[in-house]
């Protein structure tokens, strides 16, 4: 928790610091009041005796006034004046503490977010997307009360019992004997509540994660579970989990609540011992009415310290394993922000202005073994490259190099004669428009998502891109037309509408390099060739970059460049027509999809 108050910008320091001399001055406060009910015990002895009557704040620490009435008044005044005080320091350091605990997890979460936006594709398949909500969400959240309690519960549990002990050590110090055998048992139980529990809560996250990705799996893979009928699986799957956490959290909870019986029981026995041992000392020996009160007085104010000490042993206890929760939750976001982007974010003068692509000696692996090996190939501006082969040959590795989603182990990939490794960034990015197979779509209009890629497209643009993406019939069908409400990952449209729609989308950009990654497998024969020919037209201004990979021959047929990967290897490399000629796996795909047809 230290690295989070660290990350604290120094405002937030600046209160919580605040906050937590606002805290001590309320405990104390509050640590006041028992000397002044001792001062009204001794109130009552003083009445008739004719003398100057003494109102202490602390033990010896006071002032006389020569009436009762002026006692009254003064003890009255002290009172409100601790009432107030103690009230408005309460108040404020709660308000102060829930500041800086949720402007502190905003703050967190927009640090984080920052450092994720600059993962490359290693960093977050290497966290997970379920990883990395949960710690977004959760996490966080945790921590933020963890920060909340440090401020507030775990600064009063400390102060209650080291000035709870110093108060009640100058009352008696023979008396406060029975403290300290008291702190011996409620030290052994909490040692040992500590030791089991600690390992416990973290148990319990670990369970809850597990119910949370489980819960997230189910929903998520729904429709496969009912079509091969595995509910009753699934729901014992998910049962058994369940249970696992209930019955560690019984069982965390009922060892808390036998732990903190045992320290009430210690407590009341030594409030027993002390009546016993203050009995067993003056036995004999009081002898004025004088002496009957004081002892009642020394009595009412030490175990009032008592339940103070033992208030601020059991708050402390509590807030120790609600933040023993946090500290797991700020390891595993420390372990987001400390781990390093393995592709930096580069600011250069080497922009992309052409589109020229080369593949140089390019071998990649992303464990151990090489997914492409040995690559070479030159794209020209305004020529189109497609790329075939079996399913884990390789394909869509080539276009994550050119996105610069990894970085190449052997060989290098220049764009416009520049190692991508030197271009600038944003250039990059505003290059190359990757439209995948499945779609990234988000919730809102239809407009909205368009305009994601261009902020400020006109309507003509907007109905220019979605006419040579084939999607501006379905969207002109629609009674909103482009205000056209999407659900969550655009779940009230087919697979063929999401692609086109997203085509449009990668079409406003008006990229130099265009990669088409399978994005028209949802699409007939008839509307993927209106689409193709329609991108021609569409960028006939300029000559645009164009990557497609597909697993259809249809689809790649016409590019001036195909390369035919298998098991990670350009097997071949030439147009269409000079395949069928050189490659006998080109020409088994041809056979299987075309039916033996050339052209």
């Amino acid at each position: 928790m230290i690295k989070v108050f660290r990350l604290m910008r120094p405002k937030l320091k600046f209160l919580a610091i605040l906050t937590i001399l606002l805290t001590i001055v309320q405990v104390l406060c509050f640590l006041f009041s028992p000397n002044l009910f001792g001062s009204i015990v001794a109130l009552f002895s003083q009445i008739d005796s004719g003398k100057d009557i003494r109102i202490n704040i602390l033990q010896n620490v006071g002032f006389t006034v020569p009436t009762v009435k002026a006692a009254i008044m003064w003890i009255a005044i002290i009172f409100a004046a601790i009432i107030f005080v103690g009230a408005f320091t309460s108040l404020s350091a709660a308000y102060l503490a829930n500041y800086v605990g949720i402007m502190h997890s905003r703050n967190l979460r927009n640090q984080i977010w920052d450092h994720i936006m600059h993962f490359s594709k290693r960093e977050i398949e290497k966290f997970t997307h379920a990883n990395l909500i949960t710690r977004f969400t959760t996490d966080i959240q945790r921590v933020r009360h963890s920060v909340t309690n440090i401020l507030r519960t775990l600064i009063t549990g400390p102060i209650n019992m080291i000035f709870g002990l110093v108060l009640a050590l100058l009352i008696n110090k023979n008396l406060s004997l029975i403290l300290i055998f008291l702190l011996f048992p409620i030290s052994i139980i909490l040692g040992i509540i500590a030791k089991k529990a600690i390992p416990r809560f973290r148990r319990e996250t670990k369970y809850y994660e597990d119910i949370s990705l489980e819960a997230q799996e189910s929903i998520l893979g729904v429709r496969v579970i009912k079509s091969y009928n595995l509910e009753a699986q699934q729901e014992n799957k998910f049962q058994e989990a369940n249970v696992g956490f209930s019955d560690l959290i019984k069982s965390n909870y009922n060892m808390l609540n036998i732990g903190l019986s045992l320290i009430f029981l210690f407590a009341n026995l030594a409030t027993t011992a002390l009546l016993a041992t203050i009995g067993f000392i003056n036995r004999g020996k009081i002898a004025t009415k004088q002496e009957y009160q004081d002892i009642i007085r020394e009595i009412n104010i030490f175990i009032s310290y008592i339940f103070v000490m033992i208030h601020g042993v059991l708050s402390s206890t509590m807030i120790s394993f609600n933040i023993a929760r946090g500290i797991r939750s700020s390891k595993k976001l420390f372990e987001i922000l400390e781990t390093s982007p393995s592709i930096k974010f580069i600011e250069s003068d080497k922009k992309i202005t052409n589109g020229t692509i080369k593949f140089d000696n390019v071998s990649f692996a992303y464990y151990e073994k090489n997914v492409i090996e040995n690559v070479s190939f030159t794209l020209k501006p305004g020529e189109t490259l497609g790329i075939i082969g079996p399913t884990g040959s390789g394909k869509s590795t080539i276009a994550n190099l050119i996105n610069h989603d990894y970085e190449t182990n052997i060989g290098n990939v220049y764009i416009d004669g520049h190692n991508i490794k030197e271009i600038d960034t944003v250039s990059l990015n505003s290059a190359i428009t990757y439209i995948y197979q499945i779609p990234a779509l988000i919730s809102g209009t239809i407009k909205q998502n368009l305009l994601l890629a261009k902020q400020e497209a006109t309507e003509e643009e907007l109905i220019a891109a979605t006419k040579a993406a084939c999607a501006y019939d379905f969207i002109n069908n629609f009674s909103k037309k482009f205000e056209h409400e999407l659900e969550t990952d655009a779940a009230n449209l087919s697979g063929g509408q999401k692609q086109r729609l997203s085509i449009a989308q990668g079409l406003l950009k008006m990229p130099k390099i265009l990669i088409l990654d399978d994005s028209t497998s949802a699409l007939d024969l008839k509307t993927e060739s209106v689409v193709k020919a329609n991108l021609k037209e569409y960028f006939k201004a300029y000559p645009l970059t164009k990557i497609i990979i597909s697993q259809k021959i249809s689809s790649i047929m016409d590019a001036d460049k195909i390369i035919v990967m298998h098991h990670g290897k350009a097997e071949a490399i030439g147009t269409h027509n000079e395949l069928l000629k050189t490659s006998q796996l080109y020409k088994e795909i041809v056979a299987v999809q075309l039916g033996g047809q050339s052209e």
